[in-house]
């Protein structure tokens, strides 16, 4: 169990549902707009004329970023158990077998790594993976 602000106790299980729940609601919401803001973004000599529906990237990048923090937050070991519980509930939601789904996540996390090197920053891997995987450069 889980103590979390010193006042209700979660399980692993329940973390990684809440954040599960919370990671589809942003990127099934919040990828229409990101497509939107790039597509109009008048930086780019031609718009990229991403679609709406070419979200399987971008959720992707979310998932693994947000992954990528989980040790941040709790302790060693725990850590362990809610990413698993993450990646096997998500795998579920997105139509994928969880082995596929770690391996894309593990994949994206290379990625992440190698287009932000030598920065460390999660944050920013993200956005320069968003940049890459929709050929923005």
């Amino acid at each position: 169990m889980l103590t979390i602000f010193g006042k209700k106790k979660l399980t692993e299980n329940a973390v990684a549902n809440i954040l599960v729940n919370a990671l589809t609601e942003l990127i099934e919401k919040g990828f229409e707009e990101i497509a939107s803001l790039i597509n109009e973004d008048q930086g780019f000599s031609k718009s990229p004329n991403i679609s709406a529906e070419d979200f399987d990237q971008f959720m992707f990048i979310v998932v693994t970023g947000n992954l990528c923090y989980i040790p941040e937050y709790f302790q060693s070991g725990q850590d362990n158990r809610i990413v698993e519980l993450t990646i096997e509930k998500l795998s579920t939601v997105y139509g994928m077998e969880k082995i596929a789904f770690a391996q894309e996540v593990n994949e994206y996390k290379k990625l992440m790594l190698r287009v932000n090197h030598p920065s460390k920053n999660t944050l920013y891997g993200m956005s320069k993976a968003v940049f890459f995987k929709y050929n923005l450069n």
